[in-house]
């Protein structure tokens, strides 16, 4: 996945406002699930620390649910950063939920099986191949978009 990119620790230095990239079919599915996903997070432990964090990653999903594919999106610096760590929070949640006992925090693993049916559908077998497609996403060089 080519278009997940950026380095949250230099993020910030390159100085950018905003950044315009299309996406294929599957790398908008890979982003619209952890958008999802974290949201759920933030709305379960709602803190006024993290209001603006859930406002941008929002506002960013409903970008990435209204994009078709190929089509130019284009995100603000912050929404970005938001993505990219929806992404890392996803990763982590998906590892943890094919991992974990059926009534262990039933409602978190629920939340991932919600955000990607394909583990459902296919199986948490498939978890593995997801997994690998979400950590590339998340190591990708910080230049932005593809054509």
């Amino acid at each position: 996945m080519n278009t997940l990119r950026g380095d949250t620790d230099n993020e910030h230095s390159h100085g950018w406002c905003s950044l315009r990239l299309r996406f294929e079919e599957r790398e908008l599915t890979l982003l619209k699930a952890p958008s999802s996903l974290r949201g759920v997070a933030l709305a379960q432990n709602a803190r006024p620390q993290v209001l603006r964090t859930a406002l941008n990653l929002a506002k960013a999903g409903h970008k990435l649910g209204v994009a078709a594919p190929g089509a130019s999106v284009s995100l603000e610096e912050t929404r970005w950063g938001c993505l990219l760590a929806a992404v890392r929070f996803a990763t982590d949640e998906v590892r943890w939920a094919t991992r974990a006992q059926e009534d262990h925090d039933a409602r978190r693993r629920d939340a991932v099986l919600t955000a990607f049916p394909e583990l459902v559908d296919r199986g948490v077998w498939r978890s593995f191949g997801l997994s690998r497609e979400l950590e590339n996403g998340r190591r990708a060089p910080a230049d932005g978009a593809h054509s």
